[in-house]
């Protein structure tokens, strides 16, 4: 014991690297007594997996041959080939064992999850054959569950990430032209949650000619090369290239055993006939031997009743969806809100930029008013300086017209003067007797004393006011100025003012005092108007009243009889409820097959829709396919093998299970018969 723990204290430690598909595990340390169940249990707690039976460890050994890690053996003594630069022993967890459906069996997000990137890688390294449709439908998946609802943010979808090297070199499409399908079939995922768009990615992987299919190289007793497909649903041998159609199939419930003895194969039927044959590679027997007896035993299982452990996880399951589900509808709800709210923000916003536009309308309306208002005020000024000069010029013409006419007076004064002189100057030569005796200076002085009053002098008596009441726009005979008023007559101005009402408007922009005739041009204006009346007299009548005849005439027309809403009866806490059906079983039987029905009611209705998106996708991008590939290699060349294959299989209507049905015709013996002589 001491020499062991000395050893133990100075050996070194081993360490194991183990890559997922989702990251990677560097550093484990192993002992040497670590079997490959301890590692698989260790990377299982590390990742946190509880569906642990659908995986395993897979390593490459001396022979660059994959091969899958036993269980029951220990690890060091298995051909685990060590990592030259840092001597650890390097593991891939990878899916082992596949299940026939994956909604119903796959229960918890982390296995889903692992299913989905392992399926992916698969057909983006061609591993597993995908029809160009496919593949751009699978795309749509992929980009829905790794980005969301399609838009405009995520930016180009990377091609390599999402579409197979081979599909892509058939067509003569360019990379906008994939994007552009990619993302119209995106768009029709809107609302899908990462594990929605994953677990519809696994649903149209899972009807693939190859899924879940694991291919080893085998020969009969003649040496024929034929490669052994162990799935689901049971064991196929395949000839050449083609690993679509097998040739024959033998299904699980058709085989009794399976036993490897002396390098050899032996598998029995139920109808007692044995298919023996061998693989090509010794180091992968344990890896065929363990992969076949373990797919059974998850074929057994899958028809017994699910453990206690499998319905904790269901239950956990169910109610994790139902979260999910609660969130989603949530989020759904937010989302609306949003959205709403987005649309009226935006409706306010187109509200608030037309009223800018309204408003500085407006603005400019008010700028050309004011520009307007200052050209009329200005004008405004102008005429009133017009008008004060006019009446400034007026008021001389007015004083040169008086002037004049005193002039005129006095010269006519002058004349009468004269003329008396004349008459005096003619008495005095030859005077009457009584005037004989009278001197000059008394003859003057009795003419100016008997001097004449003439009517010219009571029109010089001009009223004050009389030049603020004329109209600036008259113009009389005597006047040198046009558009004056030069009468010397006080009554012909007045007459002239009467006849002319537009002087109170001039007189208040000149603020002065309004003529008084300008009251007769107001006239009252009654508040309330007559009613309107017909041509007789009759008033007409009103429109505003409270019925129409033939309303009225509808409202007295009675209702028809209508029967009373039914209302359920009520059925108080003193009701007897009838007793259950006794027989519970059949009742039973009775709802598992109506769930069997809807289940299938619904998977048919998934397979129509997928076949419909597939022939539509089929056929938008059919037309542009390569008469000629000009692909290079074997993995091409089958690729290639497989298109024309899967082509005709469209054609005559087949799919995976299809072909599987077509090759189990007739009976095991038969079939083991013909597998003998291939």
């Amino acid at each position: 014991m001491g020499g062991f723990s000395i050893f133990s204290r100075n050996s070194k430690p081993i360490y194991a690297k183990v890559s997922t598909m989702d990251a990677d595990l560097e550093k484990i340390v192993i002992e040497k007594t670590w079997t490959g169940r301890h590692l698989f249990e260790a990377v299982c707690r590390i990742i946190g997996l509880r569906e642990t039976w659908y995986f395993g460890l897979q390593y490459t050994n001396k022979k660059n041959i994959p091969c899958w890690l036993q269980n029951d053996k220990t690890i060091c003594g298995q051909d685990v080939q060590k990592d030259p630069s840092d001597a650890s022993f390097h593991f891939l967890f990878l899916v082992k064992f596949y299940p026939e459906d994956v909604e119903p069996e796959i229960i918890l997000d982390v296995t889903r999850h692992l299913f989905f990137l392992q399926i992916r890688e698969a057909i983006l390294s061609m591993n597993l054959y995908c029809s160009p449709e496919a593949s751009v439908l699978l795309a749509s998946f992929a980009v829905q569950a790794m980005h969301g609802d399609c838009s405009d943010e995520v930016g180009p979808i990377d091609l390599d990430k999402h579409l197979p090297k081979s599909v892509i070199d058939q067509y003569d499409m360019s990379a906008d032209m994939w994007r552009d399908r990619i993302k119209r079939w995106w768009s029709r995922n809107s609302g899908q949650s990462r594990e929605e768009a994953e677990l519809e990615y696994l649903r149209v992987a899972q009807d693939l000619e190859m899924y879940g299919i694991l291919y080893y190289p085998i020969c009969n007793n003649k040496e024929t090369d034929l490669h052994l497909g162990i799935s689901a649903q049971g064991l196929g041998i395949y000839k050449g290239v083609n690993r679509i159609t097998p040739r024959p199939f033998f299904s699980w419930s058709e085989i009794k055993n399976i036993q490897f003895k002396n390098k050899k194969f032996h598998m029995k039927t139920v109808d007692k006939s044995t298919i023996s044959f061998r693989s090509r590679e010794t180091s992968i027997d344990s890896s065929i031997l363990d992969l076949c007896i373990g797919t059974h035993n998850l074929y057994l299982r899958r028809r017994q009743p699910d453990t206690l452990e499998v319905q904790q996880m269901r239950s956990q399951a169910k109610e994790d969806k139902q979260r999910r589900s609660a969130e989603q509808a949530k989020i759904a709800l937010e989302r609306k809100e949003r959205q709403q709210m987005e649309k009226e923000c935006k409706e306010l916003k187109q509200q608030v930029e037309l009223m800018a536009m309204e408003l500085m309308k407006a603005q400019e309306s008010i700028r050309k008013a004011e520009e307007a208002n200052d050209q009329l005020t200005e004008k405004a000024k102008h005429s009133e300086q017009e008008t004060l000069m006019l009446y400034k010029q007026k008021s001389e013409v007015e004083a040169e017209c008086n002037r004049l006419s005193m002039n005129n007076m006095k010269n006519k004064n002058r004349t009468e003067m004269i003329k008396n002189i004349k008459k005096w100057i003619c008495c005095t030569v030859h005077p009457p007797w009584p005037y004989s005796r009278m001197s000059l200076a008394d003859v003057s002085l009795d003419a100016n004393r008997k001097l004449p009053q003439y009517s010219s002098q009571n029109a010089l008596i001009i009223d004050p006011n009389w030049h603020h009441q004329t109209p600036m726009t008259q113009s009389g005979p005597s006047s040198g100025h046009p558009g004056m008023t030069t009468t010397g007559s006080y009554h012909q101005l007045q007459s002239l003012e009467n006849a002319h009402p537009s002087s109170q408007v001039m007189s208040r922009s000149l603020n002065m005092p309004p003529s008084s005739s300008s009251a007769n041009f107001s006239s009252p204006i009654p508040s309330n108007p007559p009613p309107q009346q017909h041509q007789n007299g009759h008033p007409l009548p009103s429109t505003s009243s409270n019925s129409h005849p033939l309303q009225q005439h509808n409202q007295n027309i009675p209702q028809g009889n209508h029967p009373p809403p039914h209302h359920p009866p009520y059925y108080g806490s003193g009701m007897i409820v009838p007793p259950p059906d006794p027989s519970i079983q059949i009742f039973e039987q009775q709802t598992i097959l109506m769930e069997l029905e809807k289940s299938r009611n619904e998977y048919e209705k998934r397979a129509r829709i997928f076949k419909e998106h597939l022939e539509e996708l089929r056929g938008d991008i059919d037309g542009l396919k390569r008469d000629e590939n000009v692909q290079n290699g074997q993995q091409n060349m089958q690729h290639r093998e497989h298109d024309a294959i899967h082509a005709q299989n469209v054609a005559h209507g087949f799919d995976k299970f299809t072909t599987m049905r077509m090759s189990m015709r007739g009976t095991p013996r038969q079939r083991a018969q013909a597998f003998d002589g291939m």
